[in-house]
This record gives structure tokens, sequence and C-alpha cells, in this order.
């Protein structure tokens, strides 16, 4: 069967040796299950959910399904079972995505193109996802990361990439002298120091960025794919607290965020990134435009005395694929 314009089915059961191809940017409606024992084949289509009872999502092919786009529009539930990824748009536009009794549920992102959450309830996501975060070949040198799930790890970093001084897989770098090379910091506010990270345990706050020494040889990052496993960011998303001078936050959804839709009342209207290039800072202008990338982290100034809280919103979401991890102001990968 082939889908080549809109099409709206009750349910929907692809049988072993039988397929499904979407021809183009289509999209399929099903308001009740669909099972899969044969293949589908998404293309750059939409699979939308839009029951009014729970419906099941059910692949039992063998196979990975590979989604482009999927939207989940059922106020009760929609279910995921087997083995899927998804490459382009995840929309929740009502009631929750529940991956619980999936064998996995990937975000894909490699070196030219990253899946992105689109703007969605809150309490969308339910269970453990893999969200991918695609970093490109650059200079080694520091990088701000931040976490797309929640209470995400060191550990889901260190699998992925060399860390040095957490007790990881990498084991240690040494300075001459013999003590260790530590790659990995938070930033404590209070002190505005770095807070050492020692340890894969370590977890990950919700909102806020840290540096990240990215290197594959003394010279040179390789590029890498994190794997994030755990339930995606959704919601409101409000970090420790902000106080007066510099702050160091992160976007913490997987989907870039615009600077200017931030509620910036009370900080600076600036943002700064790194420039590994430079290996130096370089200051973005409110009123630009300027997006700030998924996984990215970036530092904030509070001119004026006091702690605030400093939250995001689902709405200040921007709509983009990119696999940018931006490392100097004009937005180089």
């Amino acid at each position: 069967v082939t889908i080549n314009e809109l099409a709206d089915a009750k349910s929907l059961t692809i049988s072993s040796g039988g397929s499904l191809t979407f021809a183009g940017s289509d999209t399929l409606q099903l308001v009740e299950d669909l099972t899969i024992t044969g293949t589908l084949t998404a293309g750059t289509g939409t699979l939308l959910a839009n029951g009014t009872s729970s419906q099941t999502f059910s692949n039992s092919s063998g196979s990975n399904v590979a989604l482009n786009n999927l939207v989940a529009n059922n106020s009760i539930s929609v279910v995921l079972t087997g083995g899927w990824s998804l490459s382009n748009n995840l929309h929740v536009s009502s009631g929750t995505l529940d991956v619980t009794g999936a064998d996995s549920l990937v975000l894909l992102s490699n070196a030219s193109k990253t899946a992105q959450i689109l703007e969605s309830v809150d309490g969308a996501f339910t269970g453990n996802f893999t969200v991918q975060r695609h970093i490109s070949s650059r200079n080694a040198n520091f990088g701000l990361v931040s976490s797309p799930i929640n209470n995400a790890t060191v550990a889901e970093l260190d699998d992925d990439i060399l860390i040095s001084g957490i007790g990881g897989r990498s084991g240690n770098s040494l300075y001459p002298n013999g003590n260790i090379f530590y790659t990995m910091f938070g930033y404590n506010r209070n002190t505005s120091k770095k807070d050492t990270i020692a340890s894969t345990s370590f977890t990950m706050v919700n909102g806020e960025g840290y540096e990240l020494y990215l290197a594959s040889t003394s010279s040179t990052f390789n590029g890498a794919t994190i794997d994030y496993i755990g339930t995606p960011n959704d919601g409101d998303i409000v970090p420790n607290v902000i106080n007066q001078g510099f702050n160091l936050v992160g976007n913490p959804y997987q989907s870039f965020i615009g600077f200017d839709n931030l509620d910036r009342s009370n900080i600076d209207d600036n943002y700064w990134l790194y420039d590994t290039d430079a290996g130096s800072y370089t200051l973005v202008a409110g009123g630009t435009g300027g997006t700030i990338a998924t996984g990215q982290g970036f530092w904030v100034d509070k001119p004026t005395a006091g702690d605030v809280a400093f939250d995001f919103e689902e709405s200040d979401k921007v709509s983009s694929n990119s696999s940018t991890f931006v490392r100097k102001r004009n937005g180089s990968g």
C-alpha cells in the first residue's frame, strides 16, 4: 500500500510480507491501533495518532520502524511497543506518549540532522527514550553542554565522549606533575567558581550548563554522538535560582530555543558562548534572533543583587533540525 495523499483509517494492520510506504510528505491519521509485523517505510511522511481512547502502536516485525514525523494527539495516551526511531519531528499535542513497554524510541542525530521535539503539552512523555545529540568535529577545547532528559547522569556522556577525572571508562589524563586533568565542570553561583565533576554518578541539573573538554587527541575532537537514555524534559523547567553575576545555564529541551523568547526581565539582554577557535567567550546580543541549540550551555549575567528563578518554557522553542553545536557566534557547527 502506498500513501500519496492525506489518509485516514480507524485501525491498521501491516501483516508479515505486507508493506506500507509514504510516497511523499503526506499524513496517515489513525484513531485506533496500529499493528506492524510487516514493513512501514515512512519517507518524509507523518504518522498521526488522533484517537479519543488509548491507542497502541505495536511493532513486532523484528526490525526497527523508522519514522519521519510522529504526532500524538490523543487526550489519553499513545503507547508504543517494539523498536522505533524518529528522524525529524515529534509532537505531543494532547495526552502522553508512553514508551514504557517499547524496546526503544530513538530520536536520531547525526552530522547533518537532529530530530526535535516540537512544543508539546506538559507531562508529554512516559518511559525511557534514547535522545541523541551529535557534536561535530573541531579543535580540542571546552564546550558548554546541557542535558535534554530528566536527571541525566554524567554516565550518559561517558560512554560516548572521553572524560577524564570522573572514574569512568576513559580513566584519567594526567598533568606532567601527576595531577589529574579534570575535563568536566559545573559552575557554583555562590562562590563564582567552577565545581569539579569527579564521578559518573553526578546528576546534571535540568536547565543548567556544564563545561566539558571535547577532545579525541591532544589537538582535535573527532566528533561524537551522545546517547541520553531517559525521559525527555518537557513543560516548564526551572534550574537552580540565578544570582548576581554570571550564571551558566543550558537549553533543557530536544529543540532549539530562541533567546528572545526567554523571560529576560532579570538578566542582561545578552548571552555568551564559548568560541572554540578563539579560546574565549563571544557575546550574542538580545533582539538579534539568536538561537540556542539542543544540548547547548550558555552564560547569562544578572546585573543586580538577589536570587531569582530563571525558567524555560515550551513556548521558548523554535523549529530547527540543524545539528549545529555552537562553537562561535556565527553559528558554525
